[in-house]
């Protein structure tokens, strides 16, 4: 796993400091530190759907924690359901 510095993340993804300890503080964003000083390349695309999400389709705070929350839902399905599947093959 590739850690980014915070000052990078926030060069990469053209968002303040201030606004990215608000995602964390809201728990959108999980760092890889738990002072938030480092995150992982997962962790800068979350903070750039983030940003899409309410600069470009105008969705709000609470949406934006429903989206998130579906997501993490979908994904960790997804996982779920390839496990099982290499389960099948074996």
């Amino acid at each position: 796993m590739n850690l980014i510095k915070l000052e990078e993340v926030c060069r990469l993804s053209g968002v303040d400091e201030e606004i990215i300890i608000h995602y964390i503080e809201e728990d959108w964003v999980h760092p890889s530190q738990e002072d938030g000083s480092f995150m992982d390349e997962e962790d800068l695309a979350r903070i750039r759907l983030i940003c899409e999400l309410k600069d470009e389709f105008g969705v709000n705070d609470e949406g934006v924690s429903i989206i998130l929350q579906l997501l993490d839902q979908l994904n960790r399905m997804h996982l779920e359901i390839a496990k099982n599947f290499q389960g099948d093959q074996l």
